[in-house]
């Protein structure tokens, strides 16, 4: 089991070698975000403790109606530093689109414990012909503390 040594916190951490699949979607979200609020994906979720740190990749497989309006925020614990890059891509589609979002990250927590999540919504809730924004299946979130 691998130490990793924070020397600007004063922490050590124990992790397996192993990279954790934190969840992978089984099945289309059903429309989960009916506003133009962005609100937690439950699933991709992350508890942190204090003074933790994570390396990890998020992909997501979203389709956005015709308004093509898909929003997101990465959000930490208060006081914690969220490094990333994101790579998109329009997958199929005309008028609706299906794309592909992969965030790659570094999270690096404060000495407050809390969650990272990843939020997300339409602008518009729905467009003219009533179809939704929503994550499909296969969208998945992978981290290793260290």
């Amino acid at each position: 089991m691998p130490l990793y040594t924070n020397t600007t916190a004063g922490t050590v951490t124990y992790s397996s070698s192993a990279v954790n699949y934190q969840s992978i979607l089984a099945n289309d979200t059903d429309s989960v975000n009916n506003s133009n609020t962005v609100a937690a994906q439950s699933d991709f979720t992350i508890a942190l403790g204090k003074n933790e740190r994570i390396i990890g990749e998020l992909g997501i497989w979203y389709f956005a109606h015709q308004n093509k309006d898909f929003r997101y925020q990465l959000v930490g614990p208060t006081g914690s530093i969220i490094r990333w890059d994101v790579d998109g891509r329009k997958v199929d589609g005309s008028a609706n689109i299906t794309g592909f979002l992969r965030y790659t990250l570094t999270i690096i927590n404060s000495s407050t414990a809390g969650n990272f999540e990843y939020k997300w919504s339409a602008n518009t809730v729905e467009d003219a012909v009533g179809n939704k924004c929503f994550l499909k299946a296969g969208s998945y979130l992978k981290y290793k503390k260290f």
